[in-house]
């Protein structure tokens, strides 16, 4: 039931991630810097939904186990694909916060 859980938590989260990807790809930019800022994060928020159901789909597989070796597999995956996903996330963030700093100094934010 957890695994489930964690699965419907993990899609909500995805879910909404596209939605702002989708949100930000539709605006306009007659600033061609703000279009490329627009560009870059929208592929650092689908980085992130790539992660993340990199992990949701490992985590599937642990709620779908019907055995104990069914399980042992599927949870050695969750961990194998956590800790790739983890690794991917980290970088995300450090990408979206160059990004953002970018953002603000080309708008002259402090």
């Amino acid at each position: 039931a957890a695994a489930s859980q964690y699965v419907g938590a993990v899609d909500g989260v995805t879910d909404n991630l596209d939605s702002l990807a989708s949100d930000l790809d539709s605006l306009a930019f007659t600033d061609m810097e703000l279009t490329g800022y627009r560009d870059e994060y929208v592929g650092v928020l689908t980085g992130y939904n790539t992660a993340l159901a990199v992990v949701s789909d490992a985590m599937t597989a642990v709620a779908a186990a019907e055995t104990e070796e069914q399980l042992s597999t599927s949870l050695e995956a969750v961990a194998d694909e956590t800790a790739t996903a983890i690794e991917q996330i980290e970088t995300l963030a450090t990408d979206e916060s160059e990004l953002i700093d970018g953002v603000n100094a080309y708008c002259g934010a402090e």
